[in-house]
This record gives structure tokens, sequence and C-alpha cells, in this order.
């Protein structure tokens, strides 16, 4: 078991970088379930429309640095964009995924990992 107790140790030229993931089971028709254990930071994720997910987070911050998505036990690979964030107003950001660039579900069964890098400082 790795230790619980973790120290920061990235090195960056931003002042108050934090990383925050999230791990979303999806179902039938694209349907998300947030793994609240395992999303700390993370409210909410909710399917917009085919392909687009809405992610909310637990408090608002005042920019956006990085997204990057991944996707655990598909048949075919997706890309992940961001359509839109609001980090800093509403505290939500809109993902789209991917296939051939077309915005499409992913496939039932299949879970999405994200890690959502924001700056959590004014300077």
């Amino acid at each position: 078991m790795a230790s619980s107790l973790f120290r920061e140790s990235a090195r960056t030229k931003e002042v108050g970088v934090v990383d925050l993931f999230a791990k979303i089971a999806i179902g039938a028709s694209g349907a998300p379930t947030l793994n609240v254990a395992a999303s700390k930071g993370v409210a909410s994720v909710s399917r917009s429309t085919n392909g687009e997910y809405l992610v909310t987070l637990s408090e608002k911050y005042p920019a956006l640095l990085h997204v990057q998505g991944m996707q655990v036990g598909a048949a075919d690979d997706i890309t992940f964009q961001v359509k839109e964030e609001a980090v800093l107003t509403a505290g939500t950001l809109s993902v789209f995924t991917k296939a051939a660039a077309t915005a499409t579900d992913p496939d039932d069964g299949t879970t999405l990992l994200l890690r959502i890098t924001l700056k959590n400082s004014s300077v």
C-alpha cells in the first residue's frame, strides 16, 4: 500500500497549482456515474448530449490550466476536448468525448478518468 501522506513535489512557475481527479463509470446511453470516493473536489458529472459531459467542481477556481482524459476498458479509442470552461464563475467545465472528430458517448461499461489541473491563486 502507498503511504497516505504525500508532500507537494511539483516544480512549476505557476502559483497554487492543484490537481483534481475524477473517476466516472459509463452506463447505457452514455449515462455517467461519478465515483465520489475517487473524485475528491468534483461534485458531479452529468451528460448534456451525445458525447458531452458537464463536470461541476466542489469549488470555484481562478483558472483552468489543463485537462487530461482517459477511457479504461474500451474497444475503440476516443479523444477528449474541453468545449468550454467556467471554473471561475460557475465551477464547471464541459468536456467532449470524440471518435473520428464526432462527439460520441463512451462505451457502456467503461470508465473515464479525468485529471483536472487548476490554479488556486490569483497571483
